[in-house]
C-alpha cells in the first residue's frame, strides 16, 4: 500500500491496524485544511487586530497607515497559504498524518503548491474543490490534477 487515496470505495489494510475506510479518512483532509486557515489566517489576522486596537488605545488621532496592518496581514495570509505544501507538508497535514506529494515522484515545489491551492481562494471555484476530492475514485480535487499531485498518508 502506497497510502494514496486510490480507491476510495474499498477498504485499506494499514500496518496492524485492520482495514479502515477510505472514505473514514477523507475527514482528515478537511480537518487539515481547517487547522492551516486558523494557523495561517488566524494568526496574522489576529496579531493585526492587535496592533490596531492597541495602537488606537495608545495614540488619541489614529495612524493613516493602520488599513495597511490589514492589508499586510491578508497578503500574508494569501502567501503562506498558496505556499503551504511547498515545505513538505503544511501543519495541519503534519498534525493528521498527511503529505502532498508529485505524480512523477518529484519534491512538491512552490509553483505546485500555488496551482494546487489556487483554487482554494478563488470564490465560487472554492465551494466546488471539495466535490471531486469525495467523489473520485482517485480523491483528486481539481488543484491536484492540474498540479500533478496528491495527497498520500504517511
Amino acid at each position: 500500500m502506497d497510502g494514496s487515496y486510490a480507491k476510495r470505495r474499498d477498504p485499506v489494510e494499514r500496518s496492524g491496524r485492520g482495514p479502515i475506510l477510505v472514505g473514514e479518512r477523507s475527514w482528515k483532509r478537511g480537518a487539515a485544511l481547517g487547522l492551516d486557515l486558523l494557523l495561517l489566517g488566524g494568526g496574522p489576522l489576529f496579531l493585526s487586530t492587535a496592533a490596531v486596537f492597541g495602537a488606537l488605545l495608545a495614540y488619541a488621532e489614529p495612524s493613516p497607515f493602520l488599513p495597511w496592518v490589514f492589508r499586510g496581514a491578508q497578503a500574508l495570509f494569501l502567501v503562506t497559504f498558496l505556499l503551504r505544501d511547498s515545505l513538505d507538508v503544511s501543519p495541519g497535514k503534519r498534525l493528521f498524518g498527511l503529505r502532498v506529494v508529485r505524480l512523477d515522484g518529484g519534491r512538491v515545489t512552490p509553483l505546485d503548491s500555488f496551482v494546487r491551492n489556487l483554487p482554494l481562494v478563488l470564490p465560487p471555484w472554492n465551494f466546488l474543490e471539495c466535490v471531486p476530492a469525495l467523489t473520485r475514485e482517485d480523491g483528486r480535487r481539481s488543484g491536484d490534477r492540474m498540479a500533478g499531485t496528491r495527497v498520500v498518508e504517511e
